[in-house]
């Protein structure tokens, strides 16, 4: 399988983490077809009152601004309207660039964040994230999907039961804490394909137990006793049996 990696020296300070920095939802989704401000911490509104961003300095160091967005079409006007008014930006000045999850940039993007999702579980687990001093992971590129569905589901079994992290953390105490509560094989819910999973939630993301999106296998380093833990592992019969062609 093919595996994407990704690296980082102090972790903390360039992973996305909008719940450390009191970031809410204040506003529809993308396409309005739900309000999502009560069920999710992960999200912000662009240009929103919660972000520190001085739109007049904004736009001074910005000749040109790009978003990428994880959707299969291009978000409707009045988004488009509040990206511009908000980034202080004429349409010629803004590149708009569409990653549907079934395509190869959106397949690829969603399987790097492993580590991403390791250190917002760190968090969710009470560990500070400046404990976490060097993060590395990696996790198999999945074939492409026909549907966006199928291509949720695979990349999301890509890191609950291919995913590998390295975690270098200060304290002993926090890094057995993290060997044995990190895995994803804490999920009530783990152990399926995930799309089985969303169905059976009836395609409510927000009803997933979250302790399910969490790499399958970590390492946890020391640099007070030096010692590393380990926990959780890799299934890679379920996701072959997801992934190969059926006879």
């Amino acid at each position: 399988m093919r595996r994407s990696s990704r690296w980082r020296d102090c972790p903390c300070g360039c992973s996305p983490s909008p719940p450390r920095a009191g970031l809410r939802v204040v506003a529809l989704d993308l396409f309005g077809d739900r309000d999502t401000r009560e069920a999710s911490e992960l999200w912000f509104d662009i240009g929103g009152g919660a972000l520190s961003i001085d739109p007049a300095r904004l736009a001074e160091a910005l000749a040109r601004g790009a978003l990428v967005l994880e959707v299969d079409r291009m978000p409707p006007q009045v988004i488009i309207d509040k990206v511009l008014n908000d980034c202080g930006l004429v349409p010629e000045q803004l590149t708009l660039v569409t990653t549907p999850t079934h395509s190869v940039a959106g397949t690829v993007q969603v399987v790097a964040r492993v580590v991403e999702v390791a250190l917002h579980k760190t968090h969710v687990l009470g560990v500070a994230l400046d404990e976490v001093v060097e993060a590395g992971g990696s996790a198999p590129l999945p074939p492409p999907a026909p549907d966006g569905i199928q291509a949720m589901g695979r990349t999301n079994d890509a890191i609950l039961y291919g995913g590998r992290v390295h975690l270098t953390v200060k304290r002993d105490a926090v890094a057995r804490q993290l060997a044995a509560e990190l895995p994803a094989s804490n999920s009530r819910d783990h152990g399926r394909p995930f799309a089985d999973i969303f169905a059976s939630f009836n395609y409510d993301f927000y009803q997933i137990d979250p302790a399910l999106f969490a790499p399958a296998e970590v390492w946890v380093s020391s640099l007070e006793s030096g010692a590393t833990y380990h926990g959780g592992a890799v299934n890679t019969d379920l996701l072959h049996a997801q992934w190969s062609g059926k006879p």
